[in-house]
């Protein structure tokens, strides 16, 4: 059970800096514009896409068998929801505005959007 813990946990603190390095490659200066660029199209956008959905699971689950992989995705999920509070704590003003969860909760349902 520890070593699920701590899989899930690095993994988690995995994902939730690369996003925050994402966020920040940009601010550095001319090569850091020339990065991001890079990695908005293929073949970078491919590796930052791979980096956050498949390579942790089957990496880990390579290394620790089951237990990497059920580490990986519980990590990965709990990563995306810290980075996702974060974002929105980090955008507080733009939280009131318009958002596509408001219109998909019309569409489709608060139920059907959020399962």
């Amino acid at each position: 059970m520890m070593t699920l813990l701590l899989i899930a946990a690095s993994t988690l603190i995995g994902v939730a800096g690369f996003a925050g390095l994402l966020h920040l490659i940009p601010r550095l200066g001319a090569a850091g514009t020339r990065i991001s660029a890079w990695l908005c199209r293929a073949p970078g956008l491919d590796l930052v896409v791979s980096l956050f959905t498949w390579f942790p699971p089957t990496v880990l689950g390579i290394v620790f068998g089951w237990r990497g992989v059920v580490g990986a995705i519980v990590g990965q999920v709990v990563g995306m929801l810290v980075w996702m509070f974060a974002h929105e704590l980090a955008n507080r003003t733009d939280v009131g505005g318009p958002r596509i969860v408001t219109f998909l909760n019309r569409t489709v349902g608060r139920l059907n959007n959020h399962v």
